[in-house]
């Protein structure tokens, strides 16, 4: 998928899969640790950085509803176990996050299934914001999302698929999982 998307991506230089019980993986990528941050568990993203997580969030997803989905429909299908694959690998503590926000990097491709978008939205959100923070970002970040997407289709609406109550119920639908 990384070749068909426009966002921050990291450059990964080499991978090996993870055979659980059998082989070790590993992924060999660019080193972010200059444009990125490492939570401790008691910190907080704050509503500056979810702003800019939602805008690269609706560059990514753009490049993903522009796509053929020839390319892409039934390789990523959903796993009940992709949560427990998340937590394994990834941490609330060592995610990396942005010291200048709008030129991080996303890493998360463990979790990448077939789905709404707004499942992206609500895993970041849990993962990395306190509670109080998470709700207050919350009252703006599906307007603030179609906004981005729809800025991001050149202010063409009707290329976008979904309306803001759309969105708000398929964040609450995901988050509830």
């Amino acid at each position: 998928m990384a070749p068909l998307l426009e966002g921050p991506i990291p450059k990964v230089y080499k991978t090996e899969d993870w055979i659980l019980n059998e082989k070790e993986g590993c992924i060999h990528m660019e080193d972010l640790s200059q444009k990125g941050k490492t939570f401790n568990y008691f910190e907080s993203v704050n509503l500056e950085q979810i702003k800019s997580f939602i805008q690269s969030l609706a560059k990514i997803h753009k490049s993903n509803l522009s796509a053929d989905p020839k390319i892409w429909k039934g390789k990523f299908v959903e796993d009940d176990q992709f949560f427990t694959f998340y937590h394994e690998i990834l941490e609330t503590q060592i995610e990396p996050f942005l010291k200048d926000c709008p030129r991080g990097t996303i890493v998360d491709w463990q979790i990448v299934h077939e789905g709404s978008q707004m499942a992206d939205l609500a895993r970041f959100l849990v993962h990395t914001a306190d509670g109080n923070i998470r709700r207050e970002a919350e009252t703006f970040a599906f307007d603030f999302y179609l906004e981005c997407l729809i800025k991001e289709f050149g202010g063409d609406s009707s290329k976008v698929p979904y309306n803001v109550e759309q969105l708000r119920k398929a964040y609450y639908y995901v988050f509830a999982l």
